[in-house]
């Protein structure tokens, strides 16, 4: 009750939202099966949630609409801010108790004074139950007090204050009303309710204020002394259960402005004496906290669906691991394709078909070379002795070369040996099977680079004028060859790269690129204009998806100052400072050039969505994305190392999750 319902229902509330009763308390019921809810609660060491359970379900009851014996389903009207009354009944270990409440929401006075007598005659019925005493005095004891303060409230005062509970959830030979004789004995429990029914509302707010119900009820145990009450955890007290969401201003009645008043002035006084109000803070930290969780649900949720739209089909895929498959390799399709070699019977390399034939029982044997693992001689005096391995499922050779068994009744060979007196043939063999092996692994991890890609379209030059080019610009990563500066090209459709003079070209088109990246020279010995693209390209015999055009900021081939002796000491350090003002003057021309370049780039490229993003620089700090220590910038959409190869560049909106280490948060002393 206090630890759920109390703060559910002021959420609600607070941010005006709509719920049902019915939803509410099934939403309460559902935390009966929530461990962790249980884990937070501070709880004996021995409490099993598993032997749990509900004796009465729970009950919201607003609107109107009150049953203060809780044997009324709740109603599927929405949650009415005025008197709300919830009341839940657990069994553990077969032992029942029962809890109900109830909360004012801007009360009106005569509301309050009632709630205020009710919580009176409660605390005198729980005074009043000890051992010896009988029901009927509990009740009298109750009825006496509301005799004396109001005594037209009699009418809506129930014929019992409770009963016995315990295995059962109702005792009916033990009813506290005014006719029971019954004798309270020490270790009795009891549920004690003390409530008022179909009370009239004087001031009623709405439709569903005109008549309302106030119930307390905690589970109590008989002693000689002062009553044990179990469920005096969850208060009951007017300041706990009341809120004020008006301030008094607003619930006073509106008096009519005068002429010259400020219709709508900010009040004078803010009353906050309720819970709400002084716990203000604590609240909107919980609405925050609130937020931010429903916000990452959200996201989970979007990220969830974007992988099974990604995953989910197509993709031979299991769980994001590639399905294992047991593999079948063809070496060949008739008789006729065996080499001549065979007949003899001999070991024969076929490097054509990839395949080592193997003489087995007088017939010859045609094994692929991915089924080989390895192959070795051994020299045993005169002989020596050829051993083939071959792979197998189950073999253990490790999780990526690992094979399902089709057949588990299947047998596999592991490996065959061969004895032969020819030393220098069975060598020539071995060197044969491990060559093969290494150029049928390297065609298979060139196949597999090329995958990913896609072979572009052909790039449309300009026609009828010269493109716009930058001169004395060093590609990265580099070409094959002499280290040689070229030029780059802006044309209708893309940029080319011209290695030299007139040498080899690589053509990027705009709609290959992802991210277009200008990066100045202030604080670097390059200016960079750096493109990360969509597919990979090939550069030479390279893949890349990072594509970088740079010139040197600074000549290195002369020193203007250095080269000559300095006769004069002043006159020296002038030429060095003219020297670092010329360097400075060289290094802002070069960063306005290669700016006003990337920016016709992407004004060439606005139909692809190009725009040109500059790191920042102050928001850099150092990592380690790749073996060394460097500094790692933001832009506007990416996070990019762009100095040092490996280059990188990760797309904001693609990042899932950010751990962060190494944080150590230090308190100043002021």
């Amino acid at each position: 009750m206090a630890n759920y319902f109390l703060d559910e229902m002021s959420a609600i509330l607070d941010e005006d939202k709509k719920i049902t009763n019915k939803a509410l308390a099934e939403k309460v019921s559902n935390k009966i099966d929530d461990a962790k809810f249980f884990q937070k609660l501070k709880v004996s060491s021995s409490f099993d949630a598993m032997n749990l359970d509900w004796s009465t379900m729970p009950t919201v009851q607003s609107g109107g609409q009150y049953d203060i014996k809780f044997t009324a389903e709740p109603t599927d009207s929405n949650l009415h801010p005025g008197v709300i009354i919830c009341a839940l009944g657990l069994r553990y270990q077969s032992y029942s108790s029962m809890i109900a409440r109830t909360y004012l929401v801007d009360p009106n006075k005569s509301q309050g004074s009632n709630y205020k007598l009710l919580l009176q005659m409660h605390e005198t019925v729980l005074r009043t139950i000890k051992d010896g005493v009988t029901a009927k005095e509990v009740y009298n004891k109750a009825l006496g007090v509301l005799r004396a303060k109001k005594p037209e409230l009699e009418k809506h005062f129930p014929k019992s204050v409770g009963y016995g509970i315990g295995i059962e959830s109702r005792d009916g030979t033990l009813i506290i009303s005014g006719k029971s004789n019954r004798t309270l004995k020490d270790g009795m429990t009891l549920m004690i309710t003390t409530g008022f029914s179909d009370l009239p509302n004087p001031d009623p707010q709405d439709k569903k204020s005109n008549t309302y119900a106030l119930a307390i009820t905690d589970t109590v145990r008989v002693t000689t002394g002062e009553t044990a009450v179990f469920t005096k955890d969850a208060p009951s007290d007017p300041e706990s259960v009341s809120f004020f969401f008006k301030d008094d201003e607003e619930a006073a009645p509106k008096a009519k402005p005068k002429k010259d008043a400020k219709v709508g002035a900010v009040a004078q006084s803010n009353i906050t004496k309720t819970r709400l109000r002084t716990d203000r803070s604590t609240n909107q930290d919980a609405e925050k906290d609130k937020q931010r969780r429903e916000h990452q649900k959200e996201l989970h949720q979007k990220k969830q669906q974007q992988g099974l739209e990604r995953y989910g089909e197509g993709t031979g895929n299991l769980n994001g691991v590639e399905e294992k498959k047991f593999k079948r390799f063809e070496s060949y399709k008739r008789d006729n394709q065996f080499p001549s070699r065979v007949k003899d019977l001999t070991i024969v390399v076929d490097a054509k078909a990839a395949t080592v034939v193997l003489p087995i029982m007088g017939r010859p044997v045609p094994f692929h070379i991915n089924t080989i693992k390895n192959a070795s001689h051994t020299p045993e005096g005169d002989v020596t002795s050829l051993r083939i391995n071959f792979l197998s499922p189950g073999q253990g050779v490790g999780r990526k070369d690992d094979q399902p068994f089709e057949d588990p009744t299947a047998h596999f060979v592991r490996s065959l040996t061969f004895r032969s007196k020819d030393v220098d043939r069975i060598d020539e063999i071995t060197r044969q099977i491990t060559d093969l092996k290494k150029e049928v692994v390297r065609r298979e991890q060139e196949k597999k680079q090329m995958e990913d890609v896609v072979e572009q379209d052909k790039l449309v030059t300009v026609k009828n004028r010269n493109p716009l080019r930058l001169d004395m610009i060093f590609l990265r990563p580099a070409l094959d060859g002499k280290r040689v500066p070229g030029e780059v090209q802006i044309h209708q459709n893309g940029l080319r790269y011209v290695h030299g003079n007139g040498g080899a070209q690589v053509d990027i088109l705009f709609s290959n690129v992802k991210h277009l990246f200008f990066q100045p020279c202030q604080h670097e010995m390059i200016v960079i204009i750096h493109v990360h693209l969509i597919n990979p390209i090939m550069i030479g015999k390279k893949k890349t998806k990072d594509v970088q055009f740079v010139r040197e900021a600074t000549n290195e081939q002369f020193d203007e100052t250095g080269a000559r002796k300095r006769k004069h000491r002043f006159g020296g350090d002038e030429d060095e400072f003219e020297a670092e003002q010329e360097e400075r003057r060289r290094r802002v021309q070069l960063d306005k050039e290669f700016k006003n370049f990337a920016e016709k780039i992407a004004d060439a490229g606005r139909n692809e969505g190009l725009s040109v993003d500059i790191p920042f620089r102050e928001l850099g700090f150092n990592g380690v994305p790749s073996r060394s220590s460097v500094t790692i910038q933001p832009t506007t959409d990416c996070l990019v190392q762009l100095t040092e190869p490996p280059f990188l560049v990760i797309t904001l909106a693609d990042i899932e999750i950010v751990h962060l280490e190494r944080v150590q948060v230090s308190h100043s002393i002021l």
